[in-house]
């Protein structure tokens, strides 16, 4: 049996976030990550070369940092900069808006006055919090903020090139305009550094770079939109096809050659945009000189005959003359989601441990086998304890020692093996459920392909009436529309807080296509395409419940009055893979506190979920600590088992049958089993475990609290 090797590639990935019609970067994240994520990962890379890692580059950040490192501003920085007392009303708003986008456990909660701030503002930042807020802000308490935001967003690696960085977390308050301005200075010189280190980092041979297509389009849909029912069959598409493949080989081109030019060469690997491969957008990457290319295993498993995931997932496959490596999803999504959640060293030994299984479950016979962790490198370490120096540190030092899994970058591995089978075609799809449901089949996705659609074909017809000058600034303006990102945050699949800016921004890059070529900007793109409301995180009770504890919805009545916390639909950047909570349910009557969670669809028919590692952390008002294990094995039914926190012990108080799992999770606990009054704040975590790994947490920062109900709950809820 030959070597096993494991390769890692770390996806680095920001849209445009220029305004073309302001001037300005409407968000600040490249900023932001570039003094967190993306230098502490360079940083480290140089450290530990035998890790065989891959960074992969969007030139579209590439391009951001040039701009960043030329003086371009983000409206974050630009009221970074302002004086707090010559902040007006409307900036003094948009600050308290703004600067709290940071985690709150990893970020705010480190820094206890950048925490004393976020209370003093109101910890959800409603209108009403805002409003009360702009009374309470005196002007040092505005420059704090100013500081400890741009503070929060440094890594390890910031902090230890700049000791005086650590200087200003231990001064912690009462900061003057001279540390501010040092804060955002080092800012700017480390973004002004980042190019120059990866380069060298690729010369010196301590790293490999790959690209992505400039833009991050999804090449597939824009080769031709229709092919997404092919992996959804039915399902909604724009009124008008795209099919751009020539708009596909130039965002390849585009990118290939923009390496070169800044790095001093061209990339041989390319991770298509969300892992999105089909046949001719493979065939684009091969007539452009990409060797290699990388997608999920899900695209294998549906592309591969008679596929045998650990017979086949493990090496590359030839398919239109580009080998393709192939994610190891559950590896992968383990670092990007769990592992925060756990101390490093139990997360490390985790991962390894599972390499070291693949690699003895190989056959004796097996030739080189190479497993693929690809994911984001830039938004997980927002979740780990400072940055995840710690997790990361002992990863790479275990890799580096393991002799069963030996790393190596995926160039050296095709260089040194090449491809293990060949593909006759490959399935149409992405890394996300292996189709294109992000991008395309919602009404405002559809609307968002046609009105990109209009505009490009506006500008096909006129644009000769342009400048060389205006015609190339309109075309890319077209191709930053085409990125992926706009259409992320576009249907029901995906939401966050900024949602209306990046619709705002999608369209913005095609108004500018109009204004140069003098045309009226029409109503679709003049209109938000979002019509949907963002849903409140938290709804209350408004009334007691009695359900009935059998794991079933026995009425539609019985939870009509629960407090509910909806968890699908990923707030952050990237898919957390597929949970196993949908959505969670919580109410009480006057003797019991009750919880219902509702399960996600499993990944595959006739999956069978293991139930018996759940765990509910209770706090009440006055500090106790209790928690209840579920114990779904039980002969006769699950139960469950309540412990009190006494001192560094957990001491075991009593075990309860009054809980089920069949379609629904459902649960009742006694009051007096947490010593809990009336009148007294409860507040509570759900979290999931895997072979002691903590997998899934919601709410994934902060708790769910409610009050314990008296006798004059209802008719006060009846007078509201």
């Amino acid at each position: 049996m030959k070597q096993t090797h494991t390769a890692f590639l770390w996806h680095m990935h920001q849209p445009n976030y220029r305004d073309p019609i302001r001037g300005y970067y409407s968000m600040p994240w490249v900023r932001l990550h570039a003094t967190k994520a993306y230098y502490d990962m360079a940083s480290l890379a140089g450290r530990y070369p035998e890790a065989g890692l891959t960074i992969n580059l969007v030139p579209s950040l590439l391009e951001q940092l040039e701009d960043y490192a030329a003086g371009a501003e983000d409206y974050e920085l630009m009221l970074s900069r302002k004086a707090p007392v010559d902040l007006n009303a409307e900036e003094k708003e948009a600050l308290l808006s703004r600067f709290f986008q940071a985690q709150h456990d990893t970020m705010i909660t480190p820094l206890p006055r950048y925490a004393e701030l976020l209370q003093l503002r109101g910890a959800t930042g409603t209108q009403n919090d805002i409003a009360s807020a702009l009374k309470k802000f005196a002007a040092q308490d505005y420059l704090d903020l100013q500081v400890l935001f741009n503070l929060s967003w440094f890594g390890f690696a910031a902090k230890d090139d700049y000791p005086e960085l650590k200087k200003l977390v231990r001064k912690a308050r009462f900061y003057t305009i001279e540390d501010r301005d040092y804060v955002l200075d080092i800012q700017h010189e480390i973004i002004g550094k980042l190019i120059p280190l990866h380069k060298k980092l690729w010369k010196d041979g301590a790293v490999d770079l790959s690209a992505s297509p400039f833009y991050h389009p999804i090449l597939p849909l824009l080769c031709d939109t229709s092919i997404a029912q092919k992996g959804m069959p039915g399902c909604l598409l724009p009124k008008q096809r795209y099919v751009q493949p020539g708009d596909a080989a130039e965002q390849v081109g585009m990118a290939l050659d923009y390496f070169k030019k800044i790095l001093g060469k061209k990339p041989s690997g390319m991770w298509p945009s969300e892992g999105s491969v089909s046949d001719e957008a493979l065939s684009i990457l091969r007539d452009s000189g990409v060797k290699w290319a990388a997608t999920d295993e899900g695209i294998l498993a549906k592309s591969a005959p008679s596929y045998k995931r650990g017979r086949d997932l493990y090496m590359p496959w030839e398919a239109d003359g580009v080998s393709v490596f192939f994610r190891d999803h559950e590896l992968s999504d383990k670092i990007g989601f769990v592992y925060s959640r756990n101390p490093a060293a139990t997360a490390v030994e985790d991962f390894v441990g599972r390499l070291k299984s693949i690699a003895d479950s190989a056959d004796s016979k097996a030739g080189a086998r190479c497993i693929s962790v690809i994911l984001d490198g830039e938004n997980p370490w927002e979740y780990y304890p400072d940055s995840g120096r710690e997790f990361l540190e002992l990863l790479y030092e275990r890799l580096i020692k393991e002799k069963s899994v030996k790393p190596v970058s995926f160039t050296k591995y095709l260089d040194e093996n090449g491809p293990g089978g060949s593909l006759k075609s490959i399935f149409p799809g992405s890394w996300i459920n292996g189709n294109f449901d992000t991008w395309m089949g919602d009404v405002e996705e559809a609307d968002g392909w046609d009105a990109l659609y209009n505009a490009r074909e506006v500008l096909a017809e006129a644009g000769q009436s342009l400048s060389k000058a205006k015609q190339k600034e309109a075309w890319r303006e077209i191709y930053r529309a085409e990125g992926s990102d706009w259409f992320w945050w576009y249907g029901e699949d995906h939401s966050s807080p900024n949602d209306p800016e990046f619709d705002r921004l999608f369209r913005a890059h095609l108004e500018q296509v109009y204004r140069l070529l003098g045309r009226d900007v029409p109503d679709e793109v003049n209109n938000p395409i979002i019509q949907k409301q963002l849903v409140r995180a938290d709804i209350e009770p408004t009334g007691l419940i009695h359900p009935l504890i059998d794991g079933r919805m026995s009425t539609f009545y019985e939870w009509l009055s629960a407090g509910w916390v909806p968890t699908a639909g990923p707030a952050g950047a990237m898919s957390g893979g597929n949970p196993l909570i949908d959505a969670i349910y919580y109410g009480f009557d006057l003797d019991h506190f009750y919880l219902r969670m509702d399960f996600t669809e499993p990944e595959e028919e006739g999956e069978v979920r293991d139930l018996t590692n759940w765990r509910f952390a209770i706090q009440l008002e006055n500090g106790e600590k209790y928690r209840i294990d579920i114990d779904a094995a039980q002969t006769g039914g699950a139960t469950y088992l309540i412990y009190r926190k006494s001192k560094d012990r957990w001491i075991r108080r009593v075990r309860r049958d009054s809980v089920a799992i069949d379609r629904i999770f459902e649960m009742a606990v006694p009051f007096e089993d947490i010593s809990a009054s009336p009148g007294e704040r409860i507040s509570f975590v759900v979290t999931v475990f895997e072979n002691d790994v903590e997998h899934e947490r919601w709410p994934s920062s902060g708790n769910i609290s409610f009050v314990v109900p008296d006798e004059n709950f209802e008719s006060m809820m009846w007078q509201v």
